[in-house]
């Protein structure tokens, strides 16, 4: 049997590193390992940013423009 972990629940594109030390029955504990380092995965983005709302349409005097404004969207990623 090969020793192993699975070192869950981590945050997405973070660099982590870790080293192992041995115990045995008695208590005694080994020296740590070299350690090592991995970086988790990027979470992928499945939200949609939200509606913008209160869209606003104004002809701008003596000119042929027409200005929108609106609100802002939210989104989970920025």
């Amino acid at each position: 049997m090969t020793p192993s972990y699975a070192d869950a629940g981590l945050a997405a594109g973070t660099t982590y590193t870790y080293t192992v030390a041995a115990r045995d029955a008695a208590g005694n504990v080994s020296s740590e390992s070299a350690s090592v380092s991995a970086r988790t995965g990027s979470a992928a983005d499945t939200t949609s940013p939200s509606t913008p709302t209160g869209l606003v349409a104004t002809a701008a005097a003596g000119t042929a423009t027409i200005n929108l404004t609106w609100s802002a969207s939210t989104d989970t990623s920025g």
